[in-house]
């Protein structure tokens, strides 16, 4: 069973990600394994890259979205609950995570009760860019005030030219690296036929060692963001 219990899926400053070519480059594992997202019963770092097929959820979209792989397997379902909140189902029903945004530039992720991601976007001089926080043990709670210039580090940056949704992760774990660990691609990918390229669709590209569930989780954010932004396709 694919998404079973213990579950696994078989040149500029690295923290913002290169000024430009943010193209075609293959994407590559992460220095280290990046798992922000699993618990004790599930985890989501695949062996091998994964492609996933997305599609766009609008800020007064309540229809459940479900999300699969190129095989058509069902990784996850998505649904907005509250019109800041997205929710982030395994087939089974079981809510696994939640994307809450506060303001306009400021999502949390949690798991249960526990914040273990903090996902930013700020502006830069001719573009914005999304940083992505690990946040450590003991996760802050629901509810819980914490001030957003004592984050740690980011662990991912995402950059991108979001009025065609071409965006790259770079991970900033390696600050010499530069590795690209996820990345879209308009449309479906070749040989999808399982899909019905209709609505807002987008393939989700993730290296190995990187956290599925958070890929899709920075993808909900990212279309989020650009729901608020008057960006949608």
């Amino acid at each position: 069973d694919r998404m079973g219990n213990a579950l696994s899926f078989g040149s500029g400053d690295a923290c913002c990600g290169p000024r430009g070519d943010l193209g075609e480059k293959s994407i590559t594992m992460p220095a280290r394994p990046i798992s922000v997202l699993q618990d004790d019963r599930i985890h989501f770092i695949n062996d091998h890259p994964l492609t996933s097929v997305m599609r766009g959820i609008a800020p007064d979209d309540h229809e459940v979205l479900v999300i699969k792989d190129i095989n058509g397997i069902v990784l996850f379902k998505v649904q907005r609950g509250l019109s800041n909140e997205i929710k982030l189902y395994l087939p089974s029903g079981t809510c696994h995570a939640q994307v809450i945004r506060e303001g306009a530039s400021c999502w949390h992720i949690y798991v249960g009760k526990q914040r273990r991601a903090t996902i930013m976007a700020r502006q830069l001089v001719d573009n914005h860019v999304f940083h992505v926080h690990e946040l450590p043990e003991p996760y802050p709670e629901r509810g819980a005030v914490t001030s957003t210039g004592s984050l740690p580090l980011p662990c991912l940056s995402v950059r991108g030219d979001w009025a065609t949704r071409s965006w790259v992760v770079f991970d900033c774990t390696d600050l010499k690296s530069e590795k690209r660990v996820a990345k879209t691609s308009d449309g479906l990918p070749d040989g999808s036929a399982l899909f019905s390229n209709t609505g807002d669709v987008y393939s989700l590209h993730v290296a190995a060692g990187l956290d599925v569930a958070l890929a899709t989780c920075i993808g909900l954010v990212v279309d989020d963001w650009m729901g608020l932004n008057g960006l949608r396709h």
